[in-house]
């Protein structure tokens, strides 16, 4: 697997989940009434404890998608492309010191 397709898979992991996030903040603040009557007929909730729950969520949800996409992400876009340039520079030198050299 390449560092490319990697960085492809956290950076769009990161975007969507983000969207996601974003999604359900405002499905929170433009449907709350309707969400918390919704809910509170399955389970004994009261108002504190559905934005407890709410709240507590999307923290997690945040925490989580930084900590397993954004940040694998800026990791590996940042810090693996000056490594495969001093790689790709070494390759050269190894090419043009010995020409029938292949790695």
């Amino acid at each position: 697997m390449n560092s490319d397709l990697l960085i492809s898979f956290f950076g769009w992991g990161a975007v969507i989940n983000y969207l996601l996030l974003l999604l359900w903040f405002l499905v929170i603040i433009v449907a709350r009434d309707g969400l918390f009557n919704f809910h509170s007929k399955w389970f004994k909730l009261s108002e504190q404890s559905f934005n407890t729950i709410h709240y507590c969520g999307l923290g997690l949800f945040e925490l989580l998608v930084t900590i397993f996409f954004l940040v694998p992400y800026l990791v590996l876009r940042f810090f693996t492309q000056p490594f495969l340039l001093i790689q790709n520079h070494i390759d050269q030198q190894v090419n043009r010191a010995i020409p029938n050299h292949r790695h």
